[in-house]
């Protein structure tokens, strides 16, 4: 069942994958534990899929529990829980909270470098991503707040940028990664 709702997710689904995903995740919590590396893949399956459909603050409310309990349970080095922070670092720059973002993808920056080394290359997206977040930075304190001049608030904004972007999709399989790993010790 988790495999359809990550189907649903893909297809565009998303009320679908919300719904079958909250369905598997009540299950998990009764069965494994609301901190097994299933159950925190469901919750971080479902904040994609808030994400998804720009509801944000469900989505960080879930990560956040997401890498708190991966720092407790992986450590906070741990390349999958820095791919969480990642994640949270995303939630932060598409609601607007751009410097939290960049702060704590420049944080990721400097973990993944020093685990990953500096040409891995997934310290070379966060490289890239930081890079992008502050030159858009600079953009927006030469122009203003440009979306004031338009009837498009960011986050809808973000959110239409989202639908055509697989960037998010990306970092699901670091965490689907974690249930598969762990249950193979």
């Amino acid at each position: 069942m988790v495999h359809l709702g990550n189907l649903f997710h893909i297809q565009g689904k998303l009320k679908e994958a919300e719904e079958l995903i909250l369905q598997i995740l009540e299950h998990q919590k009764k069965v494994l534990g609301p901190e097994h590396p299933f159950t925190l893949t469901s919750i971080h399956n479902l904040a994609l899929t808030y994400f998804s459909q720009a509801k944000w603050q469900q989505a960080e409310e879930l990560r956040t529990q997401v890498l708190e309990s991966q720092k407790k349970i992986l450590g906070p080095e741990n390349p999958i829980t820095i791919t969480s922070m990642v994640n949270l670092a995303y939630i932060r720059h598409y609601t607007g909270r751009k410097h939290d973002a960049i702060s704590l993808m420049t944080k990721c920056v400097r973990l993944r470098e020093k685990y990953l080394g500096p040409k891995h290359p997934d310290t070379l997206n966060a490289k890239d991503v930081l890079d992008q977040w502050g030159g858009e930075e600079e953009e927006e304190e030469e122009s203003g707040d440009w979306y004031q001049a338009s009837d498009e608030s960011p986050q809808t904004s973000k959110q239409v940028e989202n639908d055509s972007s697989d960037q998010e999709l990306t970092v699901l399989l670091p965490a689907s990664s974690l249930s598969c790993r762990n249950n193979d010790e």
